[in-house]
């Protein structure tokens, strides 16, 4: 996209369509300089979440940038996944019907000697399913990263209650929540993601807060670009404008 001529194309839309009443559209300096000079004089609009997309950039990205690189010196999604497969092969050896092993596993009962090892592979999924986590938007709507790693940190602490809770077998299945305990503690112990975490944590409320000002791809929403932002325009500004009172008595922004 960054090598498209775009005012080629506002031309050959000029010669199609004719003037627009109006051009809506992201705050890339090519577009930006193209609809000026295809259309001059025409009312010219930045996206409102393209805008909202960009100061979320500026506002998240100093802190997810580190978290990724130093969840990625862990190698935690490669353990993690290693780990899950493991524990799954290990169900399918020790169990009698292999083929019925998502029927055992949802109807796992207090007392099986599976437990250790279902609750090990269950945990080791969820965790790794952090990385799917959000609405759709993409960052920085969307922080799968950091919910990654808050549920290796949750898992972090859970876990030697489970352990203590659990009973060991023939089969040592206990050993699969150990081995998840420990992967999730390399991350969990380390203190420049607690760090990190904890920096993302304020960011992320930072942005949330304007994103609520704006009335736009709001927390829990799916309409994306669809957003029609119904709130009029004076409750928008002026939520805007609380907004940035608020930024300068944000102590971590100052």
């Amino acid at each position: 996209m960054d090598n498209i001529r775009w005012d080629n194309v506002n031309g050959n839309i000029k010669d199609a369509y004719r003037t627009p009443r109006a051009c809506v559209h992201d705050m890339g300096q090519g577009i930006c300089k193209a609809v000026k000079e295809v259309f001059p004089g025409v009312p010219d609009y930045i996206c409102h979440f393209h805008f909202l997309r960009d100061i979320g950039k500026d506002i998240l990205d100093p802190a997810y940038g580190k978290l990724r690189n130093r969840l990625k010196s862990h190698a935690i999604s490669t353990k993690l996944s290693a780990l899950v497969r493991e524990t799954r092969q290990a169900a399918c050896e020790q169990s009698s019907n292999p083929m019925g092993l998502a029927r055992t596993i949802l109807n796992v009962k207090k007392e099986t000697p599976f437990l250790p090892l279902i609750s090990a592979y269950g945990l080791g999924l969820w965790a790794l399913q952090g990385k799917q986590s959000g609405d759709g938007y993409g960052f920085p709507f969307d922080r799968p990263l950091l919910c990654f790693a808050e549920r290796l940190l949750e898992l972090e602490q859970q876990m030697p209650r489970l352990i203590k809770l659990s009973k060991n077998d023939k089969a040592n299945n206990l050993q699969y929540l150990y081995k998840l305990y420990w992967t999730a503690a390399e991350v969990a112990e380390d203190p420049e993601i607690k760090s990190l975490i904890e920096e993302m944590r304020w960011r992320s409320a930072t942005f949330d807060s304007l994103r609520k000002a704006m009335r736009i791809a709001l927390p829990g929403g799916t309409n994306g670009l669809n957003d029609e932002g119904a709130t009029n325009m004076i409750s928008i500004r002026e939520g805007v404008m609380k907004f940035r009172k608020s930024l300068d008595q944000n102590e971590e922004l100052a």
